[in-house]
């Protein structure tokens, strides 16, 4: 069971009623709906909620990556999960009716006239406390919810935040510098490029923190060949079912510098 918090201190934190953060976006990407919300029920910065997403869905090791994952789209349910690392607890409320946003918050009842909610719109979701929202179309600032756009989309799902419980304090961020491969990292990755393209007759890879991409001759465009770990594990075990089978001179050096 979680601890849920009911102390008013400044330090355990309460839920304000009718109120909402400005979601401050200190990264160098436009706001996304997810990470949007999230800032501005929890007054957290774009930057800490993203770090939480990438928590949540890559583990505490994600600053080990060569580059960040990318946070784009977000899904209904990773919101309820990096509000409860943030510290904010709720339920789901599924409208079969689905009215507009308009009606919604003419018809709504209990706490959820004052409590921050996650209002979702198809995929798109909005942040609502009372009558103040925030979302991407405001650019993160909080407005009356008689000026919010989208006011005639229809409502589908909505998040109701309803207690307080101890957050994580311990979300890992990536070093603002980042960490320079070793020698033996860097023989690693030419090595892993080299039985890529031997395996796939490829002409150039590309690797993110995650996924593998190539191009080959003749083509417009990357392909994907799949997660980068998924990929190296072809290579260490050869195979005769994957696009990397792991049977070339190339992937043989790979292993071996593996195995030193």
């Amino acid at each position: 069971m979680p601890k849920i918090i009911y102390s008013s201190s400044p330090d355990s934190g309460i839920i304000k009623p009718n109120y909402l953060h400005d979601a401050v976006n200190t990264t160098n990407s436009r706001l996304r709906c997810g990470l949007t919300v999230v800032a501005s029920i929890t007054g957290k910065t774009v930057t800490e909620v993203r770090d939480a997403f990438r928590l949540h869905r890559f583990g505490a090791r994600w600053p080990n990556y060569d580059r960040a994952p990318a946070i784009t789209s977000t899904r209904p349910r990773e919101v309820e999960a990096v509000l409860r690392l943030c510290g904010y607890i709720g339920h789901w409320r599924t409208l079969c009716d689905r009215p507009t946003v308009a009606a919604y918050l003419e018809s709504r009842s209990g706490i959820e006239r004052s409590h921050p909610c996650v209002v979702y719109t198809g995929s798109y979701c909005i942040a609502v406390s009372g009558w103040v929202v925030c979302d991407v179309f405001s650019r993160g600032v909080v407005i009356d919810a008689q000026d919010a756009r989208r006011r005639r989309a229809r409502v589908d799902d909505v998040f109701v935040v309803t207690g307080r419980v101890q957050p994580d304090n311990n979300i890992p961020s990536k070093p603002s510098t980042p960490r320079r491969m070793n020698k033996r990292e860097a023989k690693l990755d030419k090595l892993f490029r080299a039985a890529i393209k031997a395996e796939t007759g490829a002409t150039s890879v590309k690797l993110t923190s995650t996924e593998a991409f190539i191009m080959r001759p003749n083509t417009y465009g990357r392909r994907h060949i799949g997660p980068r770990d998924s990929v190296s594990d072809w290579l260490e075990r050869p195979n005769t079912g994957c696009h990397v089978r792991g049977h070339s001179n190339e992937a043989a050096a790979y292993r071996a510098a593996l195995n030193l």
